[in-house]
């Protein structure tokens, strides 16, 4: 099956988690979902939705709003905030609020020229010989080669607060695992050696998508371990576009986030860990690793020993 594109605006969501403080207080902790029922991959995700937040924040002490591009707002009422994502171009809109319902966005806006004007290229190929528009680079760029990846293309902008980091990847990555590769491209980059090239031909980009972040349902927040004070993650929403051509970039995402607050209960009992896949087993003695099996569905049975 022919792969699509994804996306994924750690900044957006990082400003709409962050406004939640306009609300419900600073010093906010957010955890996964405490529910033993909750899918392990879904506190996976909310566990790299947390890290992205944690780490593009300064664990907090940044305000997401004092970057240049990014605004938010929090709201008690859906259709003030559903008239501001309108207003800002974007297609998702918040359900109505229950009564103890309230709700953020966060908004995110940056567009940059090239440092030098690129050429079109109305048939660029591929690898695999298909062919799609695209534009050449002959200055303003630096392609870099890390000891562990492929090369990494930098295209540099007008202005020095932002530039563009490509590297041919063909891997899958589920929500925000594309943030945090993109992280460690960026890292690579900085590492790098630089080669020498003529130029740079890159495909043009036109991304119009809603990805799926509805696993952020359930994030949960409290302060003081107070089960009166707890709140979690009620809708979760995000739109992303990304252009890209011979004269520049723009990009630009909306996350709507809601919550409301969580029935008080005692804590419940720790959930069991369940190996639900593919796994190793190993016979350890005190010399080392005698004896390893890697599990796959065609050999879990019951062996009927007794």
């Amino acid at each position: 099956m022919r792969k699509t594109s994804s996306s994924i605006c750690a900044s957006s969501f990082a400003c709409a988690l962050q406004k939640m403080n306009d609300i419900l207080g600073p010093d906010r902790l957010w955890i996964p979902n405490p529910d033993p029922s909750t899918p392990m991959s879904v506190r996976a995700y909310q566990n790299q939705a947390r890290t992205a937040y944690v780490t593009i924040t300064d664990g907090g002490r940044r305000d997401m709003t004092n970057i240049e591009g990014i605004t938010g707002k929090a709201s008690l009422d859906h259709e003030e905030l559903n008239a501001d994502l309108r207003e800002f171009g974007v297609d998702i809109q918040f359900e109505p609020f229950r009564p103890t319902e309230f709700g953020t966005i966060g908004l995110y806006e940056v567009g940059r020229s090239w440092v030098i004007e690129g050429m079109k290229i109305p048939d660029l190929r591929l690898k695999d010989n298909t062919t799609v528009p695209g534009f050449r680079s002959s200055g303003g760029y630096e392609v870099v080669v890390g000891l562990d990846s492929n090369p990494t293309v930098k295209l540099y902008t007008e202005r020095d607060d932002r530039h563009i980091v490509i590297m041919c990847d063909d891997g899958e990555y589920d929500g925000f695992e594309l943030h945090e590769q993109a992280v460690r491209m960026e890292e690579e980059s900085q590492n790098g050696e630089p080669i020498v090239c003529g130029g740079v031909q890159v495909p043009m980009v036109d991304l119009n998508q809603q990805p799926d972040i509805s696993r952020l349902i359930g994030l949960t927040t409290h302060k003081d371990d107070n089960p009166l004070d707890r709140f979690h993650i009620s809708q979760a929403l995000q739109q992303n576009i990304f252009q890209m051509d011979h004269l520049g970039f723009l990009a630009k995402s909306a996350t709507a986030l809601a919550a409301r607050r969580s029935t008080a209960m005692r804590k419940p009992p720790p959930p069991d860990f369940i190996v639900d896949g593919p796994f190793i087993a190993a016979v350890v003695a005190d010399y080392g690793v005698e004896f390893v099996a890697h599990v796959w569905p065609d050999t879990m049975r019951d062996p009927k020993r007794g």
